[in-house]
């Protein structure tokens, strides 16, 4: 009974603790899915090339080892950047957006403020 009562603490823990992370990580979840959703499609190509090439030319170990290695790098490269567009964005997008709203909205108003005061 003991060893139960500990075994439902620590699922309701561990529940509670996956439904915060689930709610903060929504958007890295989101990202994850379109990378995964990337590497699927990248793979699927790479798999499709590499049968062409075996199918057409029929070439050593050697070579396909070397081309897969260059794919994979490209993958990886282009992965790495689309990962840091999309940040950059996010967090562009973010920060001008507050920033921009914010400061205008401050100057406008005080520049709005001086000129009508000075002009009366």
């Amino acid at each position: 009974m003991i060893m139960m009562m500990m075994m439902m603490m620590m699922m309701m823990m561990m529940m509670m603790m996956m439904m915060m992370m689930m709610m903060i990580m929504m958007m890295m979840m989101m990202m994850m899915m379109m990378m995964m959703m990337m590497m699927m499609m990248m793979m699927m190509m790479m798999m499709m090339m590499m049968m062409t090439t075996t199918t057409t030319t029929t070439t050593t170990t050697t070579t396909t080892t070397t081309t897969t290695m260059t794919m994979m790098m490209m993958m990886m490269m282009m992965m790495m950047m689309m990962m840091m567009m999309m940040m950059m964005m996010m967090i562009d997008d973010d920060d001008d957006d507050d920033d921009d709203d914010d400061d205008d909205d401050d100057d406008d108003d005080d520049d709005d403020d001086d000129h009508h005061h000075h002009h009366k």
